[in-house]
């Protein structure tokens, strides 16, 4: 009996995933939004059942780089077999591991480091070849969950809280909002996240407001504000005090971002929808302006893994034009000794260092200001990548301006 359980079980993740990876390939859909829309339209599947075809999804995309190498994806066996071989891998978490399973399955084929990215990828990254080699390793493996307490008061209750629910947690040693959690929970049944006292938000993200360091009684923008994260952690920096003004061209993220903002108590923060590709922000001036820009997002391959797959160094250089649009349009709202500061979760040369180089140049009236590491607080360059041996986290880049 379950053994037809798990035959069923294959055949539709099988009939799932081509239909997923038309979505991902060709429209270009991505691929945490599919599988919730999945879920939707499958009430009838319990918790063991979504968690099977969760985890072989998204293996079957982690480790897309080997199995095209050996499937031709042209017949219901060969889906067939690359699912079994994705549910295989959905528990492992290094290459080495990884590339024994795919040697029983297919022992001729030889399986390199380079084809689990997209061609191209090496030669925006910014480090040597032993760095991107690395980097590639950890793509393959999935990254803990990190929150932040909105105050450091809050902290232990938090962690208990956690623990209780049967997690390993840690709290950072040196940052003292921030917590890592391994293991499988809902953060929705967290008291604490009820209360609003603790945000999901990755430590490298956390690490952005370290850098931009604003002082309680300032105005600050954010001009790329999505869904609020980081204009949130703007606030509570300030403990509530001081002025924020979030923009978006989304409205239904500016929607969520005053929902979770109601849910937190946090009124000092306006809202307003506005395309910073086409004007800047009116005439309004501002200490400090935070520029989050839309990104390749390859810095956070490790949580969505099928967004590698429609990685092009074209589409690079375009959204690279996209930022450096931004920046110079969020500029204008930089009051004279006020500070900018520029990120990216993306590994590109062309959207980090590249942006910053040219930016600088077209803009005298601006000029890079050392930068405090978010962990030691010594003083860095102009800007600095984030990577993941931090703390286990994502990849960001960061960048700080001063108007003069």
């Amino acid at each position: 009996m379950k053994n037809n359980i798990r035959k069923r079980q294959f055949e539709i993740c099988s009939q799932t995933l081509q239909q997923l990876s038309l979505e991902v390939f060709e429209n270009e859909r991505p691929l945490d939004l599919e599988v919730k829309k999945l879920f939707r339209e499958n009430k009838s599947w319990g918790g063991k059942d979504r968690r099977f075809y969760s985890e072989t999804i998204y293996s079957f995309f982690r480790w897309y780089g080997w199995l095209k190498q050996c499937e031709l994806f042209q017949s219901e066996e060969s889906w067939l077999k690359a699912t079994e071989v994705a549910f295989e891998l959905s528990t492992v978490e290094d290459c080495e591991a990884a590339e024994a399973i795919f040697k029983q399955h297919y022992p001729t084929q030889t399986f390199t480091l380079e084809t689990l990215v997209p061609e191209g990828v090496k030669a925006e990254f910014n480090g040597s070849d032993e760095e991107f080699l690395a980097w590639i390793k950890q793509q393959q493996s999935r990254p803990p969950v990190w929150l932040r307490c909105r105050q450091k008061g809050s902290l232990g209750t938090v962690v208990n809280e956690l623990k209780e629910m049967g997690l390993e947690v840690e709290a950072h040693k040196t940052v003292p909002t921030a917590i890592k959690v391994i293991g499988r929970f809902n953060i929705q049944l967290l008291p604490s996240y009820k209360a609003g006292l603790v945000e999901v938000q990755d430590f490298a993200s956390q690490c952005i407001g370290s850098v931009a360091e604003p002082k309680a009684e300032q105005k600050w923008l954010d001009a790329c504000a999505g869904t609020g994260g980081k204009t949130m952690q703007l606030c509570d920096i300030r403990r509530g005090q001081g002025a924020t003004v979030a923009i978006d061209i989304r409205s239904r993220a500016l929607e969520e971002l005053n929902k979770r903002f109601r849910k937190a108590k946090i009124k000092q923060v306006k809202t307003k929808v506005h395309d910073l590709v086409k004007s800047p922000f009116g005439n309004e001036k501002f200490d400090g302006v935070l520029v989050d820009a839309p990104c390749s997002n390859s810095g956070t391959w490790r949580r969505n893994p099928a967004l590698r797959w429609n990685f092009s160094s074209e589409k690079v250089a375009k959204v690279a034009e996209l930022q450096l649009n931004i920046l110079e349009n969020a500029s204008a709202s930089v009051k004279i000794g006020g500070v900018l500061v520029y990120s990216t979760c993306s590994v590109c040369q062309q959207e980090n260092e590249g942006v910053v180089q040219a930016f600088l140049a077209a803009h005298p009236k601006f000029e890079g200001v050392s930068i405090k590491h978010p962990i030691t607080r010594a003083k860095r360059q102009t800007s600095m990548t984030l990577d993941s041996t931090l703390a286990n986290n994502d990849t960001m880049f960061v960048a700080k301006f001063k108007r003069v």
